[in-house]
């Protein structure tokens, strides 16, 4: 599993365990609007803070297809349901085993 795949697997597991009931007091933002289940577009910086790498990687990837996005004039937006069901489709393979 590349570093990338094991980020983004724990990204996942984050998101599913996170319940409604958590009171936005006890939550820590990393990027403006991350945790409002209401915000349904994000932006590449806080697609970043959500898995947890850097914004170039989130383009990288976005570029490669790996991550759906649409294109808004000259900026990147990234729907959050298709981002999070992407993730939850990623092939897992077990680290250290081959290539």
């Amino acid at each position: 599993m590349t570093g990338l795949e094991r980020m983004i697997r724990n990204a996942v597991a984050d998101e599913l365990r996170r319940t409604p009931a958590t009171s936005s007091a006890s939550v820590t933002r990393s990027a403006p609007g991350l945790d409002d289940a209401n915000h349904e577009i994000l932006t590449a910086d806080q697609v970043a803070a959500l898995l947890c790498v850097d914004r170039k990687t989130v383009y990288e990837s976005a570029a490669r297809g790996e991550i759906p996005c649409a294109r808004l004039g000259r900026r990147l937006v990234f729907s959050r349901a298709a981002v999070m069901s992407c993730l939850a489709a990623c092939k897992v393979r077990a680290f250290g085993k081959g290539k």
